[in-house]
């Protein structure tokens, strides 16, 4: 398992002997990222479809920065659009004065105050986890394109389980 790998040591040449040409080997270097705040977890990373062969243009990526959701737009369309599908998927919007944002407020199902007496009973139906609670969605120039990220409504870093489902719904709303 990749998890339990270890590095080797570097290859020791014995006296008399050449060392091997290394002019045209392929070196991989990869960037510096910042150390997560929160212990990390030794699971295997999520993996989700990057093909195209659903509907929605715009993809759910992964960046040192966490998860966000890339949308072929300008920031400002994005931006009106963003608090339009905040709205139709049943959230409400607490400040939209955020620059290039909003802070928003999602409650899961279960704690809807609109949702019915025999939808309570349904024990049945598999919920999803309960992310419920305050965030801010933040825009963010990305060339062409528009990258959305989920934040906690202080600005901190959000937990990526909860910013990969609040991704999603507003996926289906903007495409």
């Amino acid at each position: 398992m990749y998890y339990s790998a270890v590095e080797t040591q570097p290859l020791e040449i014995p006296p008399g002997l050449d060392k091997p040409a290394s002019s045209s080997a392929l070196v991989i270097t990869t960037p510096s990222a910042p150390l997560a705040q929160n212990e990390m977890q030794t699971v295997p990373p999520r993996i989700s479809s990057q093909s195209g062969s659903d509907k929605n243009s715009s993809r759910i990526r992964w960046s040192a920065e966490g998860a966000y959701l890339l949308v072929p737009d300008t920031q400002d369309s994005v931006y009106r659009r963003l608090g339009l599908a905040i709205k139709r998927s049943g959230m409400s919007v607490s400040d939209k004065n955020l620059q290039h944002g909003y802070r928003f407020e999602y409650w899961h199902d279960s704690k809807d105050p609109d949702r019915g007496f025999f939808s309570k009973l349904a024990f049945w139906r598999h919920d999803a986890p309960d992310y419920s609670g305050s965030y801010q969605a933040v825009t963010q120039a990305d060339g062409e394109n528009t990258r959305i990220f989920i934040r906690n409504a202080d600005g901190s870093e959000v937990d990526q389980a909860a910013a990969e489902h609040l991704l999603s719904i507003l996926r289906e709303r903007l495409g």
